[in-house]
Formats: C-alpha cells, structure tokens, sequence
C-alpha cells in the first residue's frame, strides 16, 4: 500500500460493526485455541477500555498512514454506505482545497 501511494491516490476503508466497540451485558465466553475467557459485561469500567481501545488502534493507524499520505476513511456497517462514503468523499476534497 505504502508503494502504491507514490504514485497513486490511495485511500484505506476501515469498516467496523458497532459490536466491536461494546461489549454484551449478558456474561459472555471468548475463547481461542488454548485459553478460555468468561467476561461479565455490564462493567461500566470495561466498557469504557473497549471503546477507547477502539479509538486507540484506530487513531493510531490513522496516524500511520497519514505518514505516507494515505487517507483513511471509517465505514459502518449500520449506517446506508453510499451515504456514508459520499460524505466522506466530500469531506476530503474540500480538505484538498
């Protein structure tokens, strides 16, 4: 990506689900191969950790790609796409003025 962006436009489109940034009240069991996790969800503290690891990795890779002038746009998979990548789209022409 950061080749191409030397000599292209380049724009990266992090699509994210609203579930990623919260976490179920209900106990849930998260697992992987070796390890499993119970996890009560009605933590007002964990929820708050998840939402700003969340933010966090997202601002931070932001950040690097603007390093190489790549823009990074943010999609949901709630909201009417179309709507949401023509206003982003806007937004960064206007930027370009």
């Amino acid at each position: 990506i950061i080749h191409m962006s030397q000599n292209n436009d380049v724009i990266c489109v992090k699509v994210s689900d609203p579930m990623e940034q919260i976490i179920p009240e209900e106990a849930i069991v998260i697992t992987d191969e070796q390890w499993q996790l119970k996890i009560r969800g009605g933590q007002d503290r964990l929820q708050k950790k998840v939402h700003e690891d969340f933010d966090m990795r997202f601002g931070s890779f932001s950040e690097e790609m603007k390093k190489y002038g790549i823009n990074v746009l943010s999609v949901n998979t709630e909201d009417d796409t179309d709507k949401q990548v023509q206003y982003m789209m806007a937004a960064l022409l206007n930027k370009k003025r």
